[in-house]
Parts: structure tokens; C-alpha cells; sequence
């Protein structure tokens, strides 16, 4: 039985003893509010703060950049790291970078 169907089983079990109001989070079969679960995307608070913290972090992985960087073309930054850490990037992506990054370069004496 994988943990899936325990889940399921577990959340369909609980359902039968719920308020009418309440429904299973479709992540952890926690019986939650309806409201809450309409406020959080569907799932309860938990499942979701866990949700946040974890794209927060894949967002922010290796990302050492100096403060300078991190305005309005933080992803512009970003893109160029991954770039430059060996990671392939589409067309799209090397483009708009290079578009986002040259507007922010000073003009070079003599150029």
C-alpha cells in the first residue's frame, strides 16, 4: 500500500466524521476548514508556509550576489550565474538577460 492510498484512506475515513464545512488537505488529509483551504490555494496553512519555504529556498540557492545586484534585475543576475555555472539556458533566457543587464551598463569612455 503506498503512502498515497494510506492517505486517501485516512482522509476519506476522517471525512465521514466531518463537520460540513471541512475538507481533507489534499497534502497532508488534515481536516481543514473550507475557508482556510480557499485562502491558502487548497491546502491548510502548514501545507502551505511548507510550501513557501521550500520555493523560497530553491529560489535562493547559490546565490551570493552583492546587494547592487538585487534590484529590479535580480533575475537578470541570476540567469547570468547559472549561466556562467555551466547551466543551459534557452535562447529566450540568454537574450533577455543580456537585454536587461546592458541597459543597466554605463556607457564606455570612448565607445
Amino acid at each position: 500500500m503506498s503512502l498515497a492510498s494510506m492517505r486517501r484512506d485516512n482522509a476519506a475515513a476522517r471525512a465521514d466524521n466531518a463537520a460540513p464545512n471541512e475538507h481533507p488537505c489534499p497534502g497532508c488529509a488534515r481536516m481543514t476548514a473550507r475557508g482556510t483551504l480557499s485562502d491558502f490555494g487548497g491546502w491548510c496553512y502548514g501545507c502551505y508556509a511548507a510550501h513557501c519555504r521550500a520555493s523560497l529556498r530553491s529560489d535562493n540557492e547559490g546565490s551570493d550576489l552583492p546587494a547592487i545586484q538585487r534590484g529590479g534585475v535580480s533575475w537578470a543576475h541570476r540567469l547570468k550565474a547559472r549561466e556562467e555555472r555551466g547551466d543551459r539556458l534557452t535562447q529566450f533566457q540568454r537574450q533577455e538577460w543580456r537585454e536587461a543587464l546592458a541597459d543597466r551598463q554605463p556607457a564606455e569612455a570612448g565607445a
